[in-house]
């Protein structure tokens, strides 16, 4: 009996430990998990400041954008055929002046602008944030355009 019983007793114990064990590896596995999601969670709250940094800084450059183009002696708040070239010509058109009428007369369509006023600042920063279209700017090239028409 007393054998037997110190058998059961050495089982119990080791149970005891084995159980203790675990009960550290779970808790060092919670641990690490916890740390991991506080790093993903900071990672995610970074990307998000980044991408609603990144769309200030986007709106800011296109407003100032437009404020070059538009800064002529008789700013309308609008961007006329010629203001609207400038801006197509920085950006990589080089037809003619017949072409860009052309090119105009099917912005104002597809946009739904009056052809003889031009976009406002809101018209034209639809047109600039429409990526289906090839007016389609990102960040980088904003930054581009805004340096070009500084040295207009």
């Amino acid at each position: 009996r007393n054998v037997r019983r110190g058998m059961l007793e050495r089982e119990l114990a080791a149970t005891k430990l084995q159980a203790a064990q675990r009960a550290r590896v779970a808790r060092e596995m919670y641990r690490r998990e916890r740390e991991a999601a506080v790093k993903i969670q900071a990672v995610h709250r970074g990307r998000a400041a980044r991408k609603a940094l990144d769309e200030q800084v986007r709106d800011e450059l296109i407003s100032e954008i437009f404020r070059m183009l538009d800064d002529v002696p008789n700013s309308t708040g609008r961007l006329g055929l010629q203001q609207f070239q400038t801006y197509a010509t920085i950006c990589g058109f080089d037809g003619t002046d017949s072409e860009w009428a052309m090119e105009y007369q099917e912005l104002c369509q597809q946009y739904q602008w009056d052809p003889d006023l031009g976009p406002d600042r809101s018209q034209f920063a639809e047109h600039i944030n429409d990526a289906n279209h090839h007016g389609y700017l990102d960040l980088n090239e904003l930054r581009v355009v805004f340096e070009e028409l500084q040295e207009h």
